[in-house]
């Protein structure tokens, strides 16, 4: 297996990404029910009624069943961010890095912790939002995910050290810095 030799400071700067998209999923879906689920109430307590559409039944064999199935954006949000996790550990194995970036992970990993703190803290406070904090309180895996952010980044953070550290490559043509 042929790895690009380009990319191995890539998986610095993960976990970073990991809350990243673990904020912006949770906002985006829970905005995507919220205004689904208010478009669909108006829409039917418009009760529009022409001779060519009936538009109360239109949307109750359209637009609710989807409305119902939005649902399952919560499952899928957090499959997102499972394969997240997986995807690390598995990159951070196979990718072969230099130990001096083992100190620069470290770092990262630091700084990641603190901004979890501060973005676990703000999604509580997304919570009590009274427009979309029930469709964040409703998704409980991601709502256990994002709130316990702190402790996922230091479990996470840890792994992929030990991982990294197991798979430095003592060849010693890499030892060369390549940074």
């Amino acid at each position: 297996m042929i790895l690009n030799q380009k990319s191995k400071k890539s998986q610095t700067a993960a976990l970073l990404t990991f809350i990243t998209a673990g904020i912006i999923i949770a906002v985006f879906f829970a905005g995507w029910m919220f205004f689904f689920n208010k478009m669909t109430t108006t829409m039917l307590s418009a009760g529009v009624s022409t001779n060519i559409v009936n538009m109360t039944s239109a949307v109750n064999n359209v637009l609710v069943p989807i409305n119902n199935a939005m649902s399952g954006l919560n499952s899928i949000s957090v499959a997102i961010l499972i394969g997240l996790i997986i995807g690390m550990f598995v990159e951070v194995y196979y990718v072969r890095k230099h130990p001096i970036l083992f100190a620069v992970h470290l770092l990262v990993w630091i700084m990641s912790i603190f901004a979890s703190m501060f973005i676990a803290n703000q999604y509580e406070t997304l919570m009590g939002n009274s427009l979309i904090g029930t469709y964040l309180t409703n998704n409980i895996g991601l709502r256990w995910l994002t709130l316990n952010l702190p402790l996922v980044v230091t479990i996470i953070g840890a792994f992929t050290l030990i991982l990294m550290f197991i798979a430095i490559n003592r060849d010693p043509e890499f030892s060369k810095v390549t940074l």
